[in-house]
């Protein structure tokens, strides 16, 4: 894994930041698989000065994700027409513009989607399958942005951790071999709960491992940095998310968070300070307290969303 990210990231991050991260990208240089969600070594925490501690986090990686051995593939809707987006008058709603004619399409998105959504963005809409009681007659499915293909369906992100998850390809969880999902937690439900699963058999790996409880959030802020924000509103569920994983940390379970960036121009994670200041204060808590954090990008087409690789969390 190559981590030069000083050619990239500019303005917000100071050279001793940038420093650190290509320092560790050596030391992470030819190895198959990057242990990732807690902090760097206790080794390289001693000699970092004190202000660099517990800024940066690395997600997991395992080799086979993003590498041609294996596909964690999710098929996107077939015959998308392209549009051009006008307005949208809701946040479930928009309309787009295609050979004259207004379509009115769903959108599975309650971001605020403001750098994206701008007049004249292609988009691709789904026709809505033939007998669906509904309002609008399309799906927002994704969008093409500079070069850049993004997806707009905030599900999408779950149907790609449990195929990866179930295509044995997330070394962060390994040895968890049953997924549960939408597991009500408190007052929340999260989405998704791994567990061993089944009798155990002696030397299986897995074997003793806790119950770990997953909530992913999809991403698609990506800023002039290349640096993936969460989230683009404030979100008092997702702070009380993290709340619950903490309480869940505390009772002796595993407890992680998993960003996923819904397109591939993202160099790096971090948490949004300047729109949910609570959130971000909640998730280096919550990281603090033993949470652990991963972000990965996709790769986004007019086809298929695949899970790419794992890119850096900077916490603060």
């Amino acid at each position: 894994m190559q981590l030069a990210l000083d050619k990239h990231i500019k303005g917000q991050y100071n050279r001793q930041c940038c420093g650190a991260i290509a320092q560790l990208g050596e030391r992470l240089n030819g190895i198959q698989e990057v242990r990732g969600s807690t902090p760097l070594s206790s080794t390289r925490k001693e000699k970092m000065p004190h202000k660099e501690r517990h800024l940066l986090f690395l997600s997991q990686e395992n080799s086979s994700i993003g590498s041609g051995k294996r596909d964690f593939m999710v098929k996107l809707p077939e015959n998308l027409i392209k549009a051009r987006f006008l307005i949208r008058p809701n946040r479930f709603t928009v309309v787009a513009e295609r050979g004259g004619q207004h379509l009115t399409a769903f959108l599975a998105d309650p971001g605020r989607l403001a750098e994206l959504l701008l007049p004249g963005t292609e988009l691709y809409l789904a026709p809505a399958q033939a007998g669906e009681k509904r309002k609008t007659a399309y799906d927002v499915v994704l969008l093409h942005r500079n070069g850049t293909f993004i997806s707009l369906d905030s599900r999408l992100p779950n149907r790609l951790f449990a195929a990866a998850f179930r295509s044995g390809g997330l070394g962060a969880f390994q040895g968890y071999r049953q997924l549960t999902a939408e597991v009500r937690v408190g007052s929340s439900r999260l989405d998704f709960l791994l567990t061993v699963g089944g009798e155990k058999e002696a030397g299986l790996p897995g074997e003793g491992l806790p119950p770990c409880y997953v909530e992913v959030k999809s991403v698609t802020l990506v800023n002039s940095d290349r640096v993936a924000l969460f989230p683009d509103a404030p979100t008092s569920r997702g702070s009380r998310h993290l709340q619950e994983l903490m309480a869940l940390r505390d009772r002796g379970c595993r407890a992680a968070v998993v960003f996923i960036i819904q397109r591939e121009d993202a160099l790096i994670f971090a948490p949004n300070e300047a729109t949910d200041p609570l959130f971000a204060r909640t998730l280096r808590e919550a990281a603090a307290a033993g949470v652990e954090v991963y972000a990965y990008r996709c790769r986004i087409s007019p086809v298929a969303a695949r899970l790419s690789t794992a890119v850096p969390v900077k916490l603060a």
